[in-house]
């Protein structure tokens, strides 16, 4: 008679991109490697756990046992600059616990920094406009405006 060992995931893959635009939804996919009993699959963004989104699948291994893969998809906001985002393969039985993780950057497509300073009684506003022309090259304008002498430059 024929049994199958127990055995827990040797590895865990996360797939996803490094890059994305802010506004933009980005989706992460985790496989593990196969696992008797089946392992289960945890998601953390940016330290929060996120239970309720992911889609999980349980499939038959060819080498024995079963393999788990799940998905989340990450939203962007404009106020990020990256998220970390972790797949975590635990066999609770066998006490295999295997991590994964990627830096998702945040890259803006219009950004802009104002920076004020008060220097020798002048009011300084700097204002710093980025503009993403190609994936590679990034735009940059400055304005600054003196709150007394009213002078401007571009």
């Amino acid at each position: 008679m024929f049994s199958l060992l127990t055995v827990g995931p040797d590895s865990v893959t996360l797939r996803g991109p490094t890059e994305a635009r802010h506004g933009e939804a980005v989706t992460f996919e985790c496989e593990t490697s196969h696992s008797n009993p089946p392992a289960s699959i945890q998601w953390t963004v940016n330290n929060a756990t996120r239970n309720a989104e992911p889609t999980t699948r349980t499939e038959k291994s060819p080498r024995g046992g079963y393999v788990t893969k799940s998905s989340i998809v990450v939203s962007l906001g404009f106020d990020d600059k990256s998220k970390m985002v972790v797949c975590r393969a635990v066999n609770a039985e066998l006490g295999v616990v295997k991590t994964e993780a990627k830096v998702l950057s945040v890259i803006c497509k219009f950004c802009f920094l104002l920076i004020v300073k008060l220097i020798s009684g002048l009011l300084f506003l700097v204002l710093t406009f980025s503009f993403l022309v190609h994936p590679f090259s990034v735009f940059n304008l400055r304005y600054v405006v003196f709150s007394r002498s009213k002078a401007a430059s571009g």
